[in-house]
């Protein structure tokens, strides 16, 4: 679940971005704004404001990162770091292909306006000057450090040897291996699912694991005390918990499926939420790895 930046995200069942009129700029620019979060509140929110897909408002733009269209699913409306990549960038430069028409309707941008959109998708969609949201990171420098106090019991400093990377925000890795590795912190940033059916461990519905660095490797410890919310079609919140001292979180009861599905954190006075709901396994770590697969841009990462 990319909350990400977070992010493998799918379709809200929004009609998609072709399916409208539009009428094109004119929309407010917020005092304080600049670069390319000036040049989406200019040029795109007259339409894109949150009843169409996708939402450009600049305080939304973090949550584009790996989100995925719902009328292309094969597009991810921002891929941090890869303008090219990003099917918003590509709408804008008409490199699209056939996925759509090219955006704004009423004409390109100019070429200096194209280059803030292209550096802001560089920077990682970052949080826009004054609108409170979170970054890629949640908030948190992707893969720098993170202070979530001492080390709990099965923690430790010592890097395990059969952990691809050392990559690891919080410097705190699980150490246990064996008989001695069962439990609800154990193995944060594995697929819990996936394990627990092969290995015949408790029978969860979702569960997952919250970091701190979009990157950060398999038995990394998470970021405790973070309040996951997963949300059905509707938004109403169908089930509630609170990552522990791991990081990570499970919903037990089989009277909690639905799908598709989308999550909300919530931490430290921050929200960070998909942008789009997601008609997949329950299993968040299968696609929030640290590279991210099936359009997840890597961890699911504190807000």
């Amino acid at each position: 679940m990319s909350l990400v930046r977070w992010s493998a995200l799918v379709a809200l069942g929004l009609a998609g971005c072709d399916d409208v009129i539009f009428q094109g700029g004119g929309g407010e620019v917020p005092d304080g704004l600049t670069g390319g979060c000036a040049v989406f509140a200019a040029e795109c929110t007259a339409c894109h404001a949150g009843g169409q897909e996708p939402d450009l408002r600049p305080e939304n733009l973090p949550n584009l990162v790996g989100a995925v269209s719902a009328s292309y699913p094969d597009k991810t409306w921002i891929v941090a770091g890869d303008p090219e990549a990003s099917f918003v960038y590509q709408k804008l430069t008409g490199t699209q292909g056939a996925a759509g028409g090219d955006m704004p309707p009423t004409g390109a941008l100019d070429a200096a306006d194209l280059e803030l959109v292209a550096q802001y998708i560089t920077d990682g969609a970052p949080v826009c000057e004054g609108t409170g949201t979170g970054t890629i990171g949640g908030g948190l420098e992707p893969g720098g450090p993170v202070n979530v106090g001492a080390a709990p019991e099965g923690f430790g400093a010592n890097v395990p040897t059969w952990v691809a990377s050392e990559q690891c925000s919080t410097d705190q890795w699980w150490q246990q291996q064996g008989v001695e590795e069962d439990g609800p912190t154990m193995h944060p940033g594995n697929a819990c699912i996936t394990c627990h059916g092969q290995t015949g461990g408790p029978a969860f519905v979702y569960a997952g694991t919250v970091m701190g660095g979009v990157d950060d490797e398999l038995d990394c410890r998470g970021v405790p005390g973070v309040t996951v919310e997963l949300l059905d079609t509707n938004d109403d919140v169908f089930a509630t918990e609170v990552t522990n001292a791991a990081g990570n979180f499970f919903v037990r009861s089989s009277d909690a499926v639905f799908q598709p599905f989308r999550v909300r954190l919530q931490w430290a006075g921050r929200t960070r939420e998909m942008a789009s709901h997601v008609d997949l396994t329950g299993d968040c770590n299968v696609c929030h790895t640290p590279t991210g697969v099936n359009g997840a841009p890597g961890r699911i990462v504190a807000p």
